[in-house]
């Protein structure tokens, strides 16, 4: 019975050393996620910056683009429209150019819109490639950090538990020597007591 109460002991105290040991890996563990996961969201951010600064230098040398080919466009029409012919009626052909220039520039803006939302698309996968690699390294890390706890907590619980089974194994020995001894000297008492009555017995009979 003694060691049996004292299994359950040492059982009990285990499962209690075991959860705080494990309770402590596991606060490292969520400080060391808190503190990678700060870490990607910085990543994130300047990734992001980057793809806002490359956006506004795309969309600058479009508009470059875009006001070039203005230019140029209404140098040739100028000088298609006005380059060998008399001035008369000039302010209308220049309403009609302006016109016509105006409906170019809606439709270059119209190409720059397309572009840059090509631009942005491709930046994004990248940018989603990139994290998803990022995302995938930081996991085998955490996984490699889980399995060494769960190998340092195993050692040392093997320990504790050897050490702590040699404990029990020599405190149920003394028990058990001390049981013997009880036994031992009941044995002589029971002895004792049944030669007194055989000696009893024998007087009465004589």
């Amino acid at each position: 019975m003694g060691g049996e109460r004292e299994g359950r002991s040492m059982e009990a105290r285990m499962r209690v050393w075991g959860g705080e040991r494990w309770e402590n890996g596991s606060d490292e563990r969520r400080r060391r996620n808190t503190r990678r996961r700060n870490w990607r969201e910085e990543e994130e951010e300047e990734l992001v910056e980057k793809l806002e600064v490359k956006l506004e230098e795309e969309k600058e040398e479009l508009e470059d683009e875009l006001k070039q080919e203005l230019e140029k466009k209404l140098e040739e029409e100028l000088e298609e429209k006005f380059g060998g012919i008399e001035r008369e009626g000039e302010e209308e052909e220049c309403k009609d150019e302006l016109e016509q220039l105006e409906e170019w520039e809606e439709e270059l803006k119209e190409v720059l819109e397309e572009k840059l939302e090509e631009r942005e698309e491709e930046w994004e996968e990248e940018l989603e490639e990139e994290l998803k690699e990022e995302w995938e390294e930081e996991l085998e890390e955490e996984l490699e950090d889980l399995e060494e706890l769960e190998g340092e907590l195993e050692d040392e619980l093997e320990e504790e538990l050897e050490v702590t089974f040699e404990e029990e194994l020599k405190e149920e020995l003394e028990e058990d020597e001390e049981l013997e001894d009880e036994l031992e000297e009941l044995k002589k008492e029971e002895l004792k007591e049944l030669e007194e009555k055989l000696e009893e017995l024998d007087k009465e009979l004589k």
